[in-house]
C-alpha cells in the first residue's frame, strides 16, 4: 500500500514540475492515461514502477520516404556514429543520452529524473540544458556527425561543448 501511495505522490510531483515548466495551469492529469505528454519539441513519460520521469527532446526524423539501400546504410552509419564515443560521444549531451525510436523513426535526446530526489529548481535547470543541447544537436551537430561519417568533416580532437563554439 505504501508503495502505491508513494508512486501516486511521484506522479503528482512530476505533473506539477511539468506544469510549472510549461506554464500549464492544469498541473494535474497532464500525463494522461498513458503517463506520457508532449509539448512541441519535447515531452515526458513517467514510470510508476521506477518513479522516474523521462524527458525527451526531439532531434531529427530518421524516416526517408522510399529509401534506397544506400540511404538505409547511411542512416545506420549515422546512428552508429552517434553512439561511438570517439564521434557522437565527443559532443555535449547535456546530461542526456540518445534514444532511437524505431517505431516513430525519430531520434531523441533523453534524460531520466528520479522525481522524488530532485528539486524543481534543479529540474528546470537540467531541462533548460537538455532542451538547448537538443537544439544545438538539431541545428549544428547532426550535420557535423553526418560530415564525419562521410569524410567531409574531421573527427573532433577534444570534447565539444555547447557553449564553447
Amino acid at each position: 500500500m505504501g508503495d502505491k501511495v508513494d508512486r501516486l505522490k511521484g506522479l503528482k510531483r512530476a505533473e506539477k514540475f511539468i506544469g510549472d515548466l510549461t506554464g500549464n495551469s492544469q498541473k494535474s492529469g497532464i500525463m494522461g492515461k498513458k503517463n506520457d505528454c508532449s509539448f512541441g519539441e519535447f515531452g515526458f513519460s513517467y514510470s510508476e514502477e521506477t518513479n522516474i520521469l523521462k524527458a525527451r527532446v526531439f532531434i531529427i526524423e530518421l524516416d526517408i520516404p522510399d529509401p534506397t539501400e544506400e540511404e538505409k546504410e547511411n542512416v545506420k552509419k549515422f546512428i552508429k556514429a552517434l553512439f561511438d564515443p570517439k564521434i557522437g560521444g565527443m559532443f555535449d549531451h547535456g546530461g542526456g543520452k540518445f534514444f532511437v525510436d524505431n517505431e516513430k523513426e525519430m531520434l531523441f535526446l533523453t534524460r531520466d529524473f528520479k522525481i522524488n530526489d530532485i528539486t524543481y529548481k534543479k529540474f528546470k535547470k537540467d531541462m533548460d540544458i537538455l532542451i538547448n543541447t537538443g537544439a544545438t544537436w538539431s541545428m549544428r551537430w547532426v550535420s557535423k556527425v553526418t560530415g564525419i561519417v562521410h569524410g567531409w568533416e574531421p573527427m573532433p580532437e577534444k570534447p565539444v561543448k555547447r557553449n564553447s563554439q
